[in-house]
């Protein structure tokens, strides 16, 4: 009985720091140099997604509508993209999460452009 409950809990506390967060042992001072780079790389992806958006107003005809459904498509897929680059995956992992990323961007865009604004996005690549 006390194998039996010695077990019970040497499983519940492996459970336990299991599940628990991991600690970030940042000092402050590199928390706050960490979120300054955050902030900056969100600053410079929405300029990117900006100059593209009007690139696309352009050549699409697109409306202000479709302008931002378009640009929040870009941002969301900026980041994931950018997420799997800055990650430590294989060079074929990272080409396929890529590539899919890619394909779910072009389902967005079908989703609020017309077919002839979506094929000549299509072709603009």
């Amino acid at each position: 009985m006390k194998t039996i409950m010695i077990l019970t809990m040497l499983l519940l506390h492996t459970f336990c720091i299991a599940q628990s967060e991991p600690q970030n042992h940042y000092s402050k001072k590199e928390l706050k140099i960490v979120l300054k780079k955050q902030k900056s790389k969100s600053k410079s992806m929405e300029k990117l997604a900006d100059q593209r958006v009007s690139f696309l107003q352009r050549e699409l005809n697109l409306n202000n509508h479709a302008s931002y459904q378009v640009k929040k498509a870009i941002l969301k897929y900026s980041i994931q993209a950018d997420k799997v680059l800055q990650s430590g995956l294989p060079k074929k992992e990272k080409t396929k999460s890529l590539s899919n990323i890619i394909y779910f961007q072009n389902e967005e865009f079908k989703r609020f452009l017309t077919v002839d604004q979506f094929y000549r996005y299509i072709n603009l690549k």
